[in-house]
This record gives C-alpha cells, sequence and structure tokens, in this order.
C-alpha cells in the first residue's frame, strides 16, 4: 500500500542520453584496445620478446620488428591480433 511517498527522479533529456551512450561505447572500445595491447605483450613476453614502453601510434611496427625473426606461430598470432586491435 502507497502512503504518497515517493522519490523524485531527474529525468534526462535526449540529449544528454545520446551523449552517455557514445561515451559508454567510447569507455567500452578504449578498454578493448588496451586488453587486447596487453595480451599481445603478455604472449611475446612469455617468449623473451619484450615491447617496452611505447606509443600507440608505434605499436604495431614495433611488435612486427620483435616477431620478424620468431617462430611462424607467433607471427600469425601477432598479425591476427594486431588486425583485432586495428
Amino acid at each position: 500500500m502507497r502512503l504518497g511517498r515517493f522519490k523524485f527522479v531527474h529525468v534526462k533529456s535526449a540529449e544528454m542520453q545520446r551523449m552517455r551512450s557514445i561515451l559508454g561505447v567510447r569507455k567500452l572500445i578504449v578498454r578493448k584496445l588496451v586488453g587486447t595491447e596487453s595480451e599481445i605483450r603478455g604472449m611475446l613476453h612469455s617468449f623473451t620478446l619484450r615491447v617496452g614502453p611505447i606509443s600507440r601510434g608505434n605499436f604495431a611496427g614495433r611488435v612486427c620488428h620483435l616477431t620478424e625473426d620468431a617462430d611462424v606461430v607467433i607471427q600469425e598470432l601477432a598479425i591476427r591480433l594486431l588486425a583485432v586491435r586495428d
């Protein structure tokens, strides 16, 4: 049974809902990008290949350079993960 007590809820405008959706999707994409880069770093680290601190723009080139002399399977995995990252 209701006693007339209720909580006021602020209704957001359609523009703010769109903005919130955009920010949520951006946050998801950034998390996935960082996760993929960490996965690549971890895979290479297990084969004593260290990427080291590097900018996002040079990351793919550095990974390709490290895997040039590596096993074919490692090269293929790195290429596939870089494709997912891009």
